[in-house]
């Protein structure tokens, strides 16, 4: 099977550290030329890959994240969580969580969150005495929740790919969101009451100081409400909430005086060059769609699984297998792309529900985000910190335990995913 020549390729050039987009298409190309299949195909399934109208959302939810960075509206979500969480046990580190959950409502992407928002709160963390590898590891881990918390970018694309309505799968996300914030935060406190981590406290803030930085931030936290509400109520696409949530951000950067006519020439540019890379990625990977469709390998995997057991939870075990190494080596974007084609087919065969899978692959993916050695969050962090890698990733273990024993919750109690989009979207 050609298949397995694309695969054996994919290996042989990750693992020579070949750029994931090159690898995708030096695979792809190879295969098509040892196989004999119609160079005609190429331009077919590159442009048939990204003509989807869903698709264009992807652009404009960069495009509100970055806005929502460079307007330094990103600094009044995080003293609003401050203000709210900074004096329990765990202090900033509690915020960081807080305000990295309220950012993910806004920007759908997890090295936005670490970039952005990031940078205020590994710079809070460090001015009040945190350890710096603390710091930076919790600032990271955070992240982890952009992808999940609606509107989420890895979401739009598992749309896509899966063919799935994208208005339940972002409100399949909200509950497995709360959850990955709460397990965190219990993880932290667990950390400071057993002495492992010290952690000053803010003193109690007044009501008038809460109500105030509420007020401050309000403005900015009716981006994800106007999305989410847009779109469940069926009065827009998710194109159209995208480019809603741009035009509110600009208006609301604008009366803020934080955006300025040169700072956002330079987002659209930053945008574009972000959203070149995504498409470009879901373009090649068009290629590598119509082998894995031509040759079925989607049929041929699903044998495979109904070979060694009938179980669906024994095999939603294997895939989360696949889909936390599969993290380890790429972007989660990259992964998202390469294995959806192969893995709905399978879960759709075994009765598992393609929303439930997109959240439990979104989450598997995201956790991909900070885990060595290809995780993406750690080398932005560390770039943040001037801190080592080798020197963060030891004080992420914690987190990414916790994490990984959230993604088993999501994963197995399949309810968390479902019962709010069966809720509120109807088909």
């Amino acid at each position: 099977m050609m298949s397995l020549l694309t695969v054996a390729l994919l290996i042989v050039l990750v693992v020579i550290r070949t750029p994931i987009s090159m690898t995708l298409g030096i695979s792809a190309l190879i295969t098509f030329w040892v196989g004999g299949f119609p160079l005609r195909i190429i331009p077919q399934a590159l442009t048939g890959a990204v003509f989807n109208f869903t698709l264009l959302a992807v652009p404009f939810f960069i495009l509100a994240g970055n806005l929502m960075n460079t307007a330094g509206l990103t600094e009044r979500i995080f003293n609003f969580a401050r203000a709210l969480v900074g004096r329990i046990a765990g202090g900033l580190a509690h915020v960081n969580v807080v305000a990295s959950t309220l950012f993910a409502g806004i920007s759908g992407s997890a090295v936005a969150d670490i970039a952005g928002l990031g940078v205020i709160e590994y710079k809070a963390m460090k001015e009040a005495g945190y350890r710096n590898a603390f710091s930076a590891a919790i600032t990271a881990v955070s992240g982890c929740i952009g992808p999940i918390m609606p509107p989420s970018i890895f979401m739009i694309i598992y749309a896509v790919i899966a063919e799935v309505s994208v208005a339940k799968l972002f409100i399949a996300g909200i509950i497995p969101a709360i959850l990955m914030t709460l397990v965190l935060m219990v993880t932290i406190y667990i950390q400071v009451k057993s002495g492992r981590e010290v952690c000053p406290v803010d003193p109690p803030s007044p009501l008038s100081y809460k109500w105030k930085t509420f007020k401050a931030a309000l403005l900015t936290l009716g981006t994800p409400i106007i999305v989410l509400y847009g779109m469940v109520g069926g009065l827009v696409t998710p194109t159209q909430a995208g480019i809603l949530a741009v035009v509110y951000t600009i208006i609301i950067g604008f009366i803020y005086r934080e955006l300025t006519w040169n700072k956002l020439v330079e987002v659209f540019k930053e945008s574009a060059l972000l959203t070149s890379h995504v498409i470009f990625l879901v373009a090649i990977a068009g290629m590598l769609g119509w082998i894995v469709t031509y040759e079925r390998v989607g049929e041929t995997l699903t044998n495979f699984f109904l070979s060694l057991t009938d179980s669906h939870f024994l095999v939603l075990i294997i895939i989360l297998v696949i889909l936390l190494f599969a993290g380890t080596i790429m972007s989660g974007t990259e992964a998202l792309i390469i294995l959806a084609p192969i893995l709905v087919p399978v879960i759709t065969n075994y009765g598992i529900d393609p929303i439930h899978f997109g959240v439990v692959m979104c989450v598997a993916l995201a956790i991909g985000v900070v885990t060595p050695p290809i995780g993406v969050g750690l080398f932005v962090i560390s770039n943040i910190s001037k801190i080592k890698i080798e020197q963060i990733v030891p004080a992420t273990i914690p987190y990414i335990i916790s994490l990984i024993i959230c993604l088993l919750i999501v994963t197995f109690i399949p309810e968390l995913s479902t019962w709010l989009p069966d809720l509120l979207v109807k088909d």
